[in-house]
């Protein structure tokens, strides 16, 4: 291992606790990464300690809506109502998440180290944060919540986070996106967003466990941390966003960095 070894993990672990969580896509920009500064170690281990990083990260962000909902399975009457729904709700949409994605990713994969792939996924995010916004902002816009959200939501939710399987194409900019189409809150469509995402980040984490015992281990215990600080930065950074109601500065973003991967991958 080299200096040069651990400063390409702080980069991996800024890059993903930032590109995780905002609405950008942290596997366009993984692909990104690894053209531009090539790998560090084992790639796909690498991948897998900076998920672990960020999914620590969400579980402390929103650890006291997952203690609402683990306590509310339990009770009968009031919250629990509502947080046994919201449970419910997930479960759906990380059925329909694993049905797509696992569909999905063995034709995918051979895609990511592709910069024109990338580049149509992150073309495909910019339209979708501005699709999502314009409807988001209707006078009739944000009367959705869990509580009377039909449950065709959750599966149209599913479908669009195992789609994000593809390079470039935003998992949170997917689901966020959609529910703000489908006339969600903004506050809401963010919390559930995430909510739902820990069980399919977690079970890909589980599955890819076997890359560890290849890991330099200086470098991976530096991504993990980087990537969960970092994390913990974005996540208050996107929650902030959607309190303003914006999305379109990640648009703009996603639209440059889409066409410069579509010239560079053609060049």
């Amino acid at each position: 291992m080299t200096l040069a070894d651990f400063w390409r993990a702080g980069a991996l672990g800024v890059l993903q606790g930032l590109t995780e969580f905002l609405p950008v896509s942290s596997d366009g920009h993984l692909t990104v990464f690894q053209v531009v500064f090539g790998g560090v170690g084992n790639f796909l281990a690498m991948d897998v300690v900076v998920h672990g990083g960020t999914l620590l990260s969400m579980v402390v962000f929103f650890r006291k809506d997952i203690f609402r909902m683990f306590t509310g399975l339990f009770q009968r009457e009031g919250s629990g109502v509502l947080e046994r729904r919201r449970f419910f709700l997930i479960v759906l949409c990380t059925l329909v998440t694993a049905v797509v994605g696992f569909g999905l990713k063995s034709r995918v994969e051979e895609m990511s180290t592709s910069l024109v792939a990338a580049g149509m996924g992150f073309l495909l995010t910019a339209a979708i944060l501005l699709w999502g916004e314009s409807n988001g902002k209707r006078p009739d816009a944000g009367r959705i919540t869990v509580g009377n959200a039909p449950l065709w939501h959750a599966v149209a939710l599913g479908l669009f986070q195992g789609l994000a399987v593809w390079p470039g194409l935003s998992r949170s900019a997917c689901t966020i996106g959609l529910a703000l189409v489908l006339g969600w809150a903004w506050g809401e469509a963010g919390r559930f967003s995430f909510l739902m995402a820990m069980p399919a980040i977690a079970g890909a984490f589980v599955l890819m466990l076997r890359e560890f015992s290849t890991l330099p281990l200086g470098p991976a215990v530096v991504s993990f941390f980087v990537s969960f600080l970092v994390g913990l930065v974005a996540l208050r950074l996107l929650m902030t966003f959607l309190a303003s109601r914006r999305l379109w500065p990640f648009a703009l973003y996603t639209l440059g960095l889409g066409v410069w991967c579509l010239f560079r991958g053609h060049h």
